[in-house]
């Protein structure tokens, strides 16, 4: 698989300005776009077709930042892989968590100190993630991987429950 953050012309870090990548895709697309090839040989349109493909990809990659942690944890040697848990008190966390999100939906209830808390152990996580891929030295090593690769298994699980609260509201 290419490199998402190579194909678009990235630094490989978790904070991206998502317009100035948006920019960046539209003008790509633009310029590889097959119908401009049109005229071409078909070698050159099938390789503009491919091209594009990859850059939908790519694009698609960066603009969601799970996909964007689990790209930059793989691409630094430690993928999360499917069966990766988190945690035992985390685990329990999300539990009781889940189980509020039940009651609010049960009874109606608003769930806005629940979204409050599940935003800011999000916060927090991604802060890790910032930390560990600021731009200046890549792949990060050591402590700061493995402060990575934590905080990208407990996002994975975040992530999902800011989702059924979306759901909820």
């Amino acid at each position: 698989m290419n490199d998402p953050f190579e194909t678009l012309g990235l630094p490989r870090t978790f904070d991206i300005d998502l317009r100035a990548v948006e920019q960046r895709f539209r003008d790509l697309s633009r310029a590889m776009h097959p119908d401009r090839f049109a005229d071409k040989a078909p070698a050159e349109r099938r390789l503009a077709a491919e091209q594009t493909v990859t850059l939908n990809d790519a694009f698609r990659l960066i603009r969601d930042k799970m996909n964007r942690v689990l790209t930059l944890l793989a691409a630094a040697g430690r993928p999360i892989h499917e069966t990766a848990r988190a945690e035992p008190g985390l685990l329990m966390e999300i539990m009781e968590l889940r189980e509020a999100i039940d009651d609010a939906r049960t009874d109606g209830r608003p769930a806005e100190a629940l979204q409050r808390r599940v935003d800011a152990r999000i916060d927090d996580e991604e802060s890790a993630l910032r930390e560990a891929f600021d731009g200046t030295s890549f792949p990060p090593v050591g402590e700061r991987l493995d402060r990575a690769y934590n905080a990208g298994v407990r996002l994975k699980y975040l992530y999902r429950l800011r989702d059924e609260l979306d759901a909820l509201e």
